[in-house]
């Protein structure tokens, strides 16, 4: 009962003004990595309330991963006003349903905070990726030394709780790095950034 609670409050949050007032924030990142998506099959991971739907205009076909049901309504809205070609799906990061080699790009965007088993969802975004597709992040990771790597880990579990089971102090670039499923790497971090806590953020491209 908490749980659906919870899932149902974070949607909400997701869905607010306050969440866009910070993907106005936001935005200068996006725009700077969620480019040459015109005519692409492409797949989202955690689309959650669709606030990234925005970028996707001209896309060929947009597959959004989102298990939290609670979202279904925003992301569905929001697909229909901006007249998205697009199915929701209710996977698991780490257990897609689309076949192997079946898109051309994989998006996630504050998301690999928050699942289970980051290698095997990278094992994933591998598998359903075309040969020279793309892997496209913008992830928020743990700081590395400082007061601000002691504050993320002394409220790491109310974080956790109150967002959906994100890790603030996940290191993601080295998971990603450390998958050996990309061909290539391409990636920035970034300080200067709109979140106090979840900081720094990096930005980057993999290739298959």
């Amino acid at each position: 009962m908490i749980s659906k609670w919870l899932k149902k409050l974070f949607a909400w949050r997701l869905s607010g003004a306050r969440r866009e007032k910070f993907e106005i924030k936001v935005r200068p990142f996006k725009e700077k990595i969620f480019r040459d998506l015109l005519g692409k099959e492409i797949l989202e991971l955690g689309a959650g309330a669709g606030v990234n739907v925005r970028y996707y205009a001209g896309a060929k076909f947009v597959y959004l991963v989102e298990p939290n049901l609670e979202m279904r309504s925003y992301l569905e809205k929001r697909c229909q006003a901006e007249k998205l070609p697009s199915k929701i799906l209710t996977d698991q990061a780490e257990n897609l349903s689309l076949p192997d080699q079946s898109v051309e790009v994989v998006i996630s965007s504050f998301v690999l905070c928050s699942v289970k088993n980051v290698p095997k969802v990278l094992t994933e975004i591998a598998r359903v990726l075309k040969p020279g597709g793309k892997f496209i992040f913008v992830e928020h990771v743990g700081a590395k030394t400082g007061i601000r790597a002691t504050m993320q880990r002394a409220i790491r579990p109310l974080w956790r709780f109150w967002s959906d089971g994100c890790d603030c102090c996940r290191n993601t670039e080295i998971l990603i790095r450390q998958a050996n499923l990309f061909s290539k790497i391409e990636l920035q971090e970034y300080h200067q950034v709109p979140s106090f806590i979840a900081r720094p953020w990096i930005l980057g491209v993999a290739f298959k």
